[in-house]
């Protein structure tokens, strides 16, 4: 940590800091996918609500609820 000119206790400190105050890092590109896969579905959905495309509204609706995880019991 010589590098950064702090100490490895320090450096555990922030990392727990910043945990606490941020969330689990480690879990933040996965949240951010999801969140994508669901703005992706939900743009589908207004394209086949436009083309008045019930069959495509019913797959962005799966992709969505598959997304957002409601498929999965709590």
């Amino acid at each position: 940590m010589a590098e950064f000119g702090i100490s490895i206790a320090q450096a555990r400190i922030d990392v727990r800091n910043m945990r606490h105050t941020f969330g689990p890092i480690d879990d933040v590109p996965k949240i951010a996918k999801r969140q994508l896969a669901m703005n992706m579905a939900l743009k589908a959905f207004n394209v086949a609500l436009e083309d008045k495309d019930a069959d495509g509204m019913s797959k962005a609706t799966n992709a969505y609820i598959k997304a957002s995880g409601l498929d999965q019991q709590d």
